[in-house]
């Protein structure tokens, strides 16, 4: 939940907190995409039983967010 909670402080006018030394990397992925991916998925027959990754594969650490 830190997009939402640095907005939120942006928001607010107040200092956005960065826990550890920030360099921690996520890759987001909006929950459209993921929906989209989803969807596809339910429409393909050969999906049937394989693992799938659905993501963004573009990592960005907690200080470049900040």
């Amino acid at each position: 939940m830190v997009i939402p909670n640095f907005v939120r402080q942006a928001l607010a006018g107040e200092p956005i907190t960065v826990f550890g030394d920030g360099k921690q990397s996520r890759a987001f992925t909006h929950v459209s995409d993921v929906v989209g991916a989803l969807l596809k998925l339910v429409n393909e027959p050969k999906a049937i039983g394989q693992v799938v990754n659905i993501g963004n594969t573009q990592e960005v650490t907690i200080l470049e967010l900040a």
